[in-house]
């Protein structure tokens, strides 16, 4: 019997946030900077691809294919690098990018805002929102804020 409410809890949560967002793929577009979502070409130390801001759109580095996950989460795969955007432990690193979705929590929980076409892309059960910053010195343009404010709301374009 849990296993039947589980179940039918996991479909409610799916249905839920396909209602949000459907799965596709889509430009992300920060409204506070009118800037895109991009995965850069430089990388870390560690082998692991920051996670920028970029004006200008059509780039496949800008294009993220989202999927719902069991649970009703999100993943953000990168269109050109085939990695996913990951928030890793500690929001000290920022956001980064990981070809190996074991690496890290790479689900989000996709919160709209007060707007209809706007989204926040928090990391569950931790109170941290993709947020774009200024760049660091690992290159990252995008870290973790445990705020929301207009520079982590997010547009989507479906493409």
């Amino acid at each position: 019997m849990k296993l039947i409410f589980a179940i039918a809890a996991a479909a409610l949560a799916t249905c839920t946030n396909a209602q949000i967002l459907a799965a596709g793929v889509y430009n992300l577009y920060n409204t506070a900077t009118n800037t895109n979502l991009d995965s850069c070409f430089c990388s870390t130390a560690n082998g692991t691809v920051p996670l920028t801001a970029t004006t200008g759109n059509g780039s496949n580095y800008q294009k993220w294919i989202v999927d719902i996950l069991p649970g009703g989460l999100f993943s953000l795969k990168n269109y050109a690098r085939n990695a996913y955007a990951v928030a890793p432990g500690t929001p000290v690193i920022g956001t980064t990018v990981v070809t190996d979705p074991t690496a890290g929590a790479f689900g989000w929980q996709i919160i709209r805002n007060g707007n209809a076409n706007e989204f926040s892309f928090a990391v569950p059960n931790q109170n941290l929102y993709l947020n774009l910053a200024a760049p660091n010195n690992q290159g990252d343009a995008v870290k973790l804020a445990n705020i929301t404010s207009s520079s982590t709301f997010w547009t989507f374009t479906q493409i």
